[in-house]
């Protein structure tokens, strides 16, 4: 039994991203990166407009 999504990973992002912008999305503390769910968001954006 197959079941269809109703949405994207992008539109996911896009939904998680608006409705918990500040929380945390992505953390590497060896690099020292830390990117809230706005930030990661708009990075993922960019990188997929070079594409």
């Amino acid at each position: 039994m197959s079941t269809q999504l109703d949405f994207t990973i992008g539109g996911l992002l896009d939904h998680i991203a608006a409705t918990y912008p500040d929380n945390d999305a992505l953390v590497y503390p060896e690099l020292g990166l830390r990117y809230s769910y706005r930030q990661f968001n708009e990075v993922c954006r960019q990188v997929a407009k070079g594409f």
